[in-house]
């Protein structure tokens, strides 16, 4: 993704989550795309669906990852990475 090809990454992503509805990864992956296209609500709305499939081992990451500094003032995203999810 380093290299700007985000639409090919996200078509990418998106086939994974196809194939495999329950993996956290592509949610989480998916939020990456959106997020280096500074796409807001479709990150946030990536980053939900990884927190409810994984949050233990997600939220830790997001509310580090520099990809996301864009949003972490954001009052959604606060919540979404203090959120507890069942």
């Amino acid at each position: 993704m380093l290299l700007g090809k985000y639409a090919e990454a996200l078509v990418s992503t998106e086939q994974s989550i196809v194939i495999n509805p329950k993996h956290a990864n592509g949610q989480y992956n998916k939020a990456c795309c959106f997020a280096y296209q500074f796409k807001l609500e479709p990150a946030l709305e990536a980053l939900d669906a990884a927190f409810r499939l994984n949050a233990r081992k997600y939220q830790p990451i997001a509310a580090k990852d520099p990809q996301f500094e864009f949003m972490r003032n954001e009052p959604r995203f606060m919540e979404l990475t203090r959120k507890r999810y069942k």
